[in-house]
């Protein structure tokens, strides 16, 4: 069951990215965005920050 909704997820993004490159006037920049954004969730950069923005305002 999971597996089936995890494949779905992945073809409802699939579809919505190629849907949006169509409407964008710098598609270069879409798929940089991608690249960065993915790039930096697997470097685990984001949820440090976030740690220590909670760390911050639980105090």
């Amino acid at each position: 069951m999971m597996q089936a909704i995890g494949l779905a997820a992945i073809v409802v993004g699939i579809h919505t990215v190629i849907k949006s490159l169509d409407k964008c006037y710098l598609p270069i920049l879409f798929i940089i965005g991608l690249a960065v954004g993915g790039t930096s969730g697997q470097l685990g950069i984001f949820k440090e920050i976030l740690t220590e923005l909670c760390s911050a305002l639980q105090q």
